[in-house]
């Protein structure tokens, strides 16, 4: 689980595999955004710059979940796992 609180909840399993993907693949400062599956849902990450530390990449970023009052905003940090796969990190 890559996001906490009110908007972790609206982002389902398959929304924060796409956060872990741009995590993964876009440049800083880059925004991506996406439709969630099948939903009138609208998200979007923006990933910060890539840190080495400990062994592992993290990188800050900026999750976003559009709601009726407009976008709300979390900020977040993920650290890459062994396998690849990106986890929160406080």
């Amino acid at each position: 689980m890559l996001i906490g609180g009110e908007i972790g909840r609206r982002i389902d399993a398959e929304n924060q595999a796409c956060i872990a993907q741009a995590l993964e693949y876009a440049p800083q400062g880059q925004r991506v955004e996406w439709s969630g599956n099948g939903q009138a849902a609208q998200y979007a990450v923006v990933p910060g710059r890539i840190e080495q530390g400990n062994g592992s990449y993290c990188r800050r970023y900026q999750a976003e979940v559009m709601t009726a009052s407009g976008w709300q905003r979390v900020p977040g940090k993920a650290c890459r796992r062994p396998d690849g796969t990106w986890a929160a990190v406080q």
